[in-house]
């Protein structure tokens, strides 16, 4: 086989593996070129309703996330203060032998 049917064949080879592994299109976009989606329209109350709904799920999680945040900072702080405190007695420590050697 000549070098560029080889390259003709890899190419080839390359669009067919390109078309055959892409993505489907994504599912929760809706797609511009179809018609809506058949039903009628919401009211302004329901809309409200529904906008409230998702502010109110939306603040949920965040409230979680800014718990579970503080829980996990205050275990961060607790470290720390273990370590600076055996830091603190072993400086203290340095500090006294320091003071108390002879001074040879």
């Amino acid at each position: 086989m000549s070098r560029r049917a080889t390259r003709w064949l890899l190419a080839l080879l390359l669009v067919a593996a390109c078309r055959t592994t892409a993505p489907t299109g994504v599912l929760r976009s809706p797609d511009p070129l179809r018609p809506p989606v058949p039903g009628t329209p919401l009211t302004e109350s329901q809309a409200l309703a529904a906008r409230a709904a998702a502010l109110a799920e939306a603040r949920e999680g965040a409230a979680q996330r800014v718990s579970q945040g503080r829980a996990t900072l205050g275990q961060e702080m607790e470290a720390a203060k273990t370590g600076l405190q055996s830091e603190v007695e072993r400086l203290a420590a340095e500090v006294i032998r320091t003071v108390l050697k002879p001074a040879a």
